[in-house]
């Protein structure tokens, strides 16, 4: 029998037209298995817009990345990207 892990916590929000879901940065395991869902949804033919948000620190100002990602090897960029951003942030915490 598996033993349980802590539980990890998300955030989800929910209007008319968004589902927003709020991922600890420090939650590793969880962000890659969201990466691989999204790798496989990329894989079977279907592109996604990617608008992504962040501030390396509290004076500066929001930074937005937008892209559009219709190739498994796009999306190993924006995921090798993404954790290098995460390693800088916690490394700010």
């Amino acid at each position: 029998m598996k033993e349980v892990r802590e539980a990890k916590e998300i955030t989800i929000s929910i209007n008319d037209r968004i589902l927003n879901v709020d991922l600890s940065i420090k939650d590793a395991d969880l962000i890659e298995t969201l990466f691989n869902a999204l790798t496989e949804y990329v894989k079977q033919g279907s592109a996604i817009k990617v608008k992504q948000t962040y501030m390396t620190s509290p004076s500066d100002s929001i930074k937005v990345i937008s892209k559009i990602i219709t190739k498994v090897e796009q999306m190993d960029k924006w995921r090798h990207e993404t954790r290098q951003l995460i390693s800088v942030l916690r490394k700010k915490q």
